[in-house]
Order: C-alpha cells, then structure tokens, then sequence
C-alpha cells in the first residue's frame, strides 16, 4: 500500500485506521468478527519521523483502535518512511498499549499476514 507523498519539512495529514485496514483488505478467520484495529510491528522513517510512535517489533507492537491516526512528519531529506502493520481483532490486549503478538493466526486476536504503508517524502 502507498500514501500520497509528503513534501520534505512538512506534516503529513493524519491517516485513520480505517483506511489501513480497508486498503489492506482485512478480514478475521476466526468466527467472522472483523478486525477493528491494527497492530504495528514495524516503523521505518527514512527523511522523517513518526508522529508519538515508540520503537516497535512483533513482541512489542502498538494496538491501535479503528478510531486512530497516524502521521508522518517529514525532514530535510528525501526519503521513504514505512509502517508494517498486522490486524488486531481486539479479543486481546489494550488499545494504545504495546503488546508481544508473535502469536499471531488462528483464533489469536492478530493476522498471521502483514502489510506494508510506504509514503514518499
């Protein structure tokens, strides 16, 4: 998946959960319950910075409910910044918390796939 690009020194606009998950085309195999968030496992930011993101891994990943934003603020170089991001049923851990989610599948609470947002600076 790819956002618009952002212009070096600026802030990017906020990108909704939402959107991620509906880009991503996300759905739960686990009793039909659609996924309502998103786990993030990954963070790059080549040319920028993630707007409040602490470092992150699969056994440290951000839960972000549907109703959250991220954004992506730019630096001096041109670059590439991406997120790595797994579904998040929210059956299990906290909304905006970090969690270990390196059980991920079957009736887990978290996508066994992962999907990557790449946005150009």
């Amino acid at each position: 998946m790819t956002e618009p690009r952002v212009a070096v020194h600026a802030t990017g606009p906020a990108i909704a959960v939402t959107a991620l998950l509906s880009q991503a085309g996300s759905a739960d195999p686990d009793g039909g319950k659609l996924l309502q968030g998103l786990a993030i496992i990954g963070a790059a930011a080549a040319g920028g910075t993630w707007h409040a993101l602490p470092s992150v891994s699969s056994s440290s990943a951000l839960l972000l409910p549907s109703t959250a934003y991220v954004r992506l603020v730019a630096g001096s170089q041109p670059g590439t910044a991406t997120l790595t991001l797994a579904g998040w049923d929210q059956t299990l851990g906290t909304a905006d918390q970090l969690f270990d989610i390196t059980s991920t599948g079957g009736a887990s609470a978290f996508s066994t796939a992962s999907t990557k947002v790449s946005i150009a600076i």
